[in-house]
């Protein structure tokens, strides 16, 4: 009868789901592996790689590579950083009048369409 591994312990569980996490990023997104270990919650990038080595087998660079070579096309970093990024509860409906719509943009800020505001005296 084989017998039961003892249960992971909850650090364990937590590092081995931010090195998946991890692995998922360096070969879809556009980042590097400086920025995919801070992104998945490791202040060091030595004992970022030293984990992700011992776990997946690999290095992280060798997985980023693996990846390029295979062909996929990455998803830009700025998606990536964006989609992680804390949001406000509230949005932001009203934008200053000296901000355009490339500003909006990088701001992530609604301008009102110009109807709706009230003409220029």
């Amino acid at each position: 009868m084989p017998t039961a591994s003892p249960p992971e312990s909850p650090a364990g569980y937590l590092t081995r789901r931010r090195v998946e996490r991890a692995k998922d990023l360096l070969r879809s997104a556009n980042l590097t592996v400086t920025e995919v270990c801070t992104l998945v919650g490791f202040a060091s990038l030595g004992s970022f790689s030293r984990r992700f080595s011992e776990l997946v087998g690999m290095p992280p660079s060798a997985v980023q590579r693996r990846s390029a070579e295979a062909g996929l096309p990455p998803v830009p970093g700025c998606f990536v950083m964006d989609w992680a990024r804390p949001r406000p509860a509230t949005p932001v409906t009203a934008a200053p009048a000296a901000l355009d719509a490339g500003a909006a943009c990088e701001a992530k800020i609604a301008i009102p369409d110009k109807h709706q505001l009230p003409p220029r005296s």
